[in-house]
């Protein structure tokens, strides 16, 4: 076997693609792109029959089922010069490769804090399942790439006295990384608020329409922008609120989203203060700053975002009165700064200073 890199992942379809993972998984790739790659998604249940697939020249992807091809997933290791994780949802299948395993080569891409996003969620085995993961894979791990200082600094805590090496590397949108702009907009005294999700719990939609159903105005718009519109209708039907109250709500495809953007002055964003949400960089916060919006918090410790001194609306403050048909100049340089930092991180370089490639 050749040593290329091996990455821990399923790279990307055409489905897929437009997923925040997918997004990072490929924007990764790229500064590899000199580089034998391959490509290994790993399965106890399916592909009884090992697939190969080049992806393009020099980049193979290997679908593999842990039990019956076991020596190969341990050969293909075994010469890899570094095998890079996409999250410890990567790393829970081959588990026991890590416990025979125990060289420190591992690249780990730290997106959240999965143990505790399962265990929020309700899924305790499964928390328990990546936790212990987690743990023996830190103990073996070179390189840890964060996408916020509090998540590095949250497994510095957890994980006491070892001795990996941390690289903060944010989570970028596609929109944003490919330079579509903000357009010009003629002034208004009308206030855009937006929505930019779907209808799980941590979203707090609930408390987001009860807001919403205690400052009506006929100078505000409130747009409403889901993946389940008709869920979203019922919601807001129920406490009367609708297109006659100047409540609008839409599905539209991501391209879309940037003329939504382009006219809101404020944005809902009400994640709760826990560690999940406190080490977090949200892709909708990061896209809501980029085009100037205000976001409108439940709390602000999302990430490194308080430390970098962001421009927000606490729910408790939000009223009419507190509103302004205005963009925030400081919420843009804040992500400006953010993507030239990320624009200059190559991780690839980083790990030839370190003489691991």
């Amino acid at each position: 076997m050749d040593r290329s890199i091996l990455f821990m992942a399923e790279y990307p379809n055409q489905e897929t693609a437009k997923e925040g993972m997918s997004q990072r998984m490929i924007a990764v790739d790229r500064q590899f792109a000199d580089d034998k790659r391959a490509y290994l998604f790993v399965s106890h249940r399916l592909y009884a029959k090992k697939e190969q697939k080049e992806i393009f020249p020099g980049v193979i992807q290997y679908r593999c089922n842990l039990f019956v091809h076991f020596f190969f997933i341990l050969r293909l290791f075994r010469s890899s010069k570094l095998i890079y994780f996409h999250s410890i949802q990567n790393a829970l299948p081959i588990l026991p490769i890590l416990l025979i395993l125990t060289q420190s080569k591992y690249i780990l891409d730290v997106h959240g804090i999965v143990p505790e996003e399962h265990l929020l969620a309700g899924y305790a085995s499964k928390s328990k399942l990546y936790a212990l993961t987690e743990r023996v894979l830190f103990k073996r791990l070179f390189l840890a790439i964060s996408v916020t200082e509090s998540m590095a600094n949250h497994f510095k805590k957890k994980y006491l006295g070892l001795n990996y090496k941390n690289l903060i590397y944010p989570i970028m949108p596609n929109n944003i990384q490919n330079g579509v702009n903000q357009q010009p907009i003629e002034e208004s005294d009308m206030i855009n608020v937006v929505y930019s999700g779907n209808l799980q719990k941590w979203q707090n939609v609930d408390l987001m329409l009860d807001i919403i159903a205690d400052n009506l105005s006929p100078k505000i718009t409130y747009t409403l922008l889901t993946g389940s519109p008709e869920e979203m209708k019922a919601k807001a039907a129920s406490k009367g609120l609708d297109e006659k109250k100047n409540v609008f709500i839409y599905s539209v495809a991501p391209e879309e989203l940037v003329g939504y953007y382009n006219r809101a002055n404020y944005g809902f964003i009400l994640r709760d203060d826990i560690p999940v949400n406190n080490v977090a960089c949200p892709t909708k916060l990061v896209e809501y700053m980029y085009y100037g919006i205000v976001p409108i918090v439940k709390s602000p410790n999302i990430g490194d975002f308080g430390a970098y001194g962001f421009e927000y609306l606490k729910v408790n403050d939000f009223s009419l009165n507190a509103l302004k048909a205005v963009k925030s100049k400081k919420n843009k340089s804040i992500i400006s700064e953010m993507l030239v930092n990320n624009q200059e991180t190559d991780i690839r370089e980083y790990l030839v200073s370190l003489e691991q490639l």
